[in-house]
């Protein structure tokens, strides 16, 4: 998909509201909007946005109600915020897969709409397809692909988090980058491949 918005005949904006108080102390509705998931400029074909955000461990209620959302991001791919969290939609089109990444955060991912692939680097599939299912990730390499003919959502609220450890080639215990690799190919997809070029 070329365009930076997803197709109106797809998935819904996302309606949201947050609340803060007046100066008088009462509870309101700060902002009523809607979130319309645009194309990433560093992967064009997988749509997401963010709903809200925290720049500290212990977030600050106390702060004026400005569009967190809206706050820049920059660096570690626009989805970790440093001492903070990120609250995002993503949309997927049919048949498209992320990169296989890894941020150091832990992650709560929530499936709204349709049916996705969570996939990590060793090839285990978990196939999510009711709505509400839900996959903690902490800290692991991993991927999602769409492998059906409707767009996917899902809800994530990302967490940052001290670095993941792993033992090197010698063994020895190092801190494993946050990191998006362009061109993998899950497991699943190879045997699929293959069969296919022996045909």
């Amino acid at each position: 998909m070329s365009s930076s918005n997803i197709p109106e005949e797809c998935l819904l904006p996302i309606h949201r509201i947050v609340t803060k108080h007046t100066e008088t102390g009462e509870s309101t509705h700060g902002i009523e909007d809607h979130i319309i998931p645009e194309a990433s400029p560093q992967l064009p074909d997988i749509y997401g946005a963010t709903i809200w955000r925290t720049d500290k461990s212990l977030p600050d209620n106390n702060t004026p109600c400005d569009d967190a959302a809206k706050q820049d991001m920059a660096g570690r791919f626009g989805l970790v915020v440093n001492n903070g969290s990120n609250l995002r939609v993503t949309d997927l089109p049919p048949g498209e897969i992320t990169p296989l990444h890894r941020t150091h955060t832990v992650d709560y991912n929530i499936l709204i709409h349709g049916s996705v692939f969570h996939i990590t680097e060793d090839g285990t599939e978990t196939h999510l397809t009711v709505p509400g299912s839900t996959l903690i990730q902490r800290g692991t390499m991993h991927a999602w692909e769409n492998r059906s003919s409707q767009w996917v959502r899902w809800i994530s609220v990302l967490l940052d988090a001290a670095p993941i450890s792993l033992p090197d080639s010698k063994g020895e215990l190092m801190v494993a980058p946050e990191v998006m690799t362009d061109g993998w190919v899950p497991p699943s997809r190879r045997t699929m491949m293959n069969q296919k070029m022996q045909q």
